[in-house]
């Protein structure tokens, strides 16, 4: 769908302050006050084109509109050069983007999937982090064009395209060339080319962009690029020469892998949370982006979330900005609480032993300090763990609204270790209460005489 200047310069520079109000409303996201300002502060159609961002910033104007102005009006003054002055040299700077969808996804996955251990069904690209990477902070001078399959509702290119004050246009695979020649004809000054793709075909229409003083940028995989592209043989002008940019080297800036991680190579994080229920690719990619490393995630289910990492390092790394930006997750520490049921199971065992192989005379010190130890070890656990799953309850009840099945599990455990625990201190308490009553005493009691008869 491609899309037309909704007003001309001419057009619009005859707007008074009314024609201006009601061109405006309802097309940038515009609310009744900030249409009031510019009634407020007599803006009419001549004195709308003379504003820039700074001037919209200090008339209270959000940044989503703001920024759909000053790229309306940038484009309007555009109109008014290219109309008085016809053709020109002076480059503008502005960056005009063609991504050849699947041609970068399917070159794409073929290598990432090597590369990462991955299979390429798993593999995406977000499309924003694209457009972001191959903006590079410079500004865009036109909708961007994507030939094939339209970016699904979940990518980040349109919140981007948001920002930028922009729409995407997309055609079917055979219009890229077409939408090239298209803009270095509307455009009278020249700009920045970024073609995403290595196809070799759109080396007659680059070479017209390089005669007309644009310059011409191929972003794609090394492995897949034509080397049409990468020499294009410009008559008498051998200085005129795209530049190339091998996506090899950003690939984890924009291409996420999302399924389950079977191979058991890599560490993964597990958490859980009310966040988790809205998170997406674009929280996820935030965390990986500030490590450096390339993403892979999955979602097993609405309440819980798993990231995959190479290393302990990075898993560490995650975890604490995870717990830094959303301190509302719980994190599932495996085994930990299983390994505590272990602990006592074998003490247990240990007690025993002790018990059938030493003289009783011999364990009076050893049950005592024990006895002081299942004192010290239960209190402590108890005071940090009694409140570490939130708000569930300490005895695990079956109708309990759990976010998650694991939380159960984790609680029934978590209260055996408690239980073991506190079982664990009264019987040595009890053993070494038995341990200080004197031999003799204890023999008369249970009823065995000095020689060891009943």
């Amino acid at each position: 769908m491609s899309t037309t200047p909704i007003a001309t310069y001419e057009d619009v520079k005859k707007y008074d302050m009314e024609a201006l109000i009601a061109f405006m409303k309802g097309k940038f996201g515009l609310t009744e006050n900030e249409l009031g300002i510019f009634r407020d502060q007599g803006i009419d159609g001549e004195s709308f084109l003379m504003l820039n961002e700074e001037r919209f910033k200090e008339c209270n104007i959000r940044m989503g509109p703001r920024a759909k102005l000053v790229n309306l009006i940038n484009k309007l003054n555009n109109q008014k050069q290219s109309g008085a002055t016809g053709f020109s040299r002076e480059p503008t700077g502005l960056v005009h983007i063609f991504i050849d969808n699947p041609n970068i996804e399917i070159e794409g996955k073929q290598l990432i999937s090597n590369l990462e251990n991955v299979y390429e069904d798993q593999l995406y690209i977000d499309y924003g982090r694209l457009l972001k990477t191959v903006l590079n902070g410079r500004q865009i001078g036109d909708n961007p064009v994507i030939v094939g399959s339209c970016p699904p509702t979940n990518d980040s290119i349109w919140r981007e395209l948001e920002n930028l004050g922009c729409q995407v246009t997309v055609f079917d695979q055979n219009e890229l060339g077409a939408s090239i020649s298209d803009a270095i004809q509307e455009h009278k000054r020249p700009g920045i080319i970024v073609v995403v793709s290595g196809d070799g075909d759109y080396r007659p229409v680059l070479r017209r962009a390089l005669l007309r003083d644009w310059i011409v940028e191929i972003w794609f995989w090394d492995h897949g690029m034509s080397q049409h592209c990468k020499w294009i043989n410009v008559p008498y002008r051998p200085d005129l020469q795209t530049r190339i940019t091998y996506l090899d080297s950003y690939y984890t800036l924009f291409m996420y892998a999302y399924g389950r991680e079977n191979s058991r190579d890599k560490k993964f994080l597990e958490i859980n949370g009310d966040a988790v229920e809205t998170w997406g690719n674009e929280q996820v990619m935030e965390c990986y982006m500030n490590l450096n490393t390339f993403c892979w995630w999955y979602k097993p289910d609405g309440h819980s979330f798993h990231m995959y990492f190479d290393n302990l390092e990075q898993w560490r790394e995650a975890k604490c900005w995870v717990k830094k930006i959303y301190p509302e997750v719980h994190e599932f520490q495996k085994g930990r609480y299983l390994m505590l049921t272990f602990f006592h199971i074998a003490l247990h065992l240990l007690l025993i032993v002790f018990c059938c192989f030493f003289e009783r005379k011999q364990l009076d010190l050893e049950f005592g300090i024990s006895t002081i130890l299942w004192f010290v070890i239960p209190s402590i656990y108890t005071y940090y763990t009694i409140d570490e799953l939130g708000d569930i309850p300490l005895f695990c009840p079956s109708n309990y609204p759990y976010k998650n099945s694991k939380l159960l599990h984790l609680c029934q455990i978590r209260i055996a270790n408690l239980i073991c625990m506190w079982i664990m201190f009264v019987i040595t308490l009890i053993a070494t209460i038995i341990m200080c009553v004197p031999e003799k005493t204890y023999k008369d009691m249970v009823g065995i005489d000095n020689d060891g008869r009943d």
